[in-house]
């Protein structure tokens, strides 16, 4: 089972992904997590990227290949924050055929009440926010480690993002229902609803 989520900047699909990975065991391939990865290293390609990511903008595509290309062989996976071009899904095309494409809508209005609450703990890796806050301030639950706020989590950077987003995935949306593979869930339900339905939709495909 091949498998993409799209949606915004916090648009819950970090959350939804974990989920997913973990019900149909299949391998989770998140983009953000892979780039950070390469930031703690310090890397040349590192510096690019967090350069890109502060400024709120896409980070090249050479560099995004160059650091996904061993994963399109699998069999099976979960695609999370690829593509984010036309031009990056064609050549994933060319690699795998893809089973479904979900799309997790969501408006600015929510968008923005979560970057304002969105914390993640500087030990775990574990997010807090709107709907699952702390038990004890800026505390995690898990390994009492202190949450803090990501650099690029600013109301003017995800502006940057939230645009540069809607430019490119109007026409990724419009390729994928083109292909009959797009599926749409509303982002405003709660997580474990919004959830129930994309399993329900997978279900579908199995």
């Amino acid at each position: 089972m091949k498998l993409i989520l799209l949606g915004k900047p916090l648009s819950g699909k970090g959350t939804q992904a974990t989920s997913l990975a973990k019900h149909f065991h299949i391998p989770l391939v998140s983009l953000g997590d892979i780039l950070r990865a390469e930031i703690a290293k310090k890397s040349v390609k590192g510096k690019k990227i967090a350069s890109s990511m502060h400024a709120g903008k896409l980070v090249p595509e050479s560099i995004i290949l160059s650091l996904l290309r061993e994963y399109f062989s699998r069999k099976s996976f979960l695609l999370d924050g690829f593509p984010r071009r036309i031009s990056q899904a064609k050549i994933l095309d060319s690699f795998q055929k893809i089973d479904l494409v979900i799309d997790i809508s969501c408006p600015d209005t929510l968008i923005l009440q979560r970057l304002h609450a969105r914390k993640i703990c500087s030990g775990c890796g574990s997010i807090y926010g709107i709907t699952m806050p702390p038990k004890r301030k800026d505390i995690c639950d898990r390994c009492k480690g202190i949450l803090v706020q990501r650099e690029d989590d600013t109301p003017a950077i995800l502006h940057t993002r939230l645009q540069v987003y809607k430019k490119e995935a109007k026409k990724l949306i419009a390729y994928y229902k083109k292909k009959g593979i797009y599926f749409a869930v509303d982002g405003k339900l709660p997580a474990q609803e919004v959830c129930k339905r994309i399993i329900q939709r997978i279900e579908t495909i199995k």
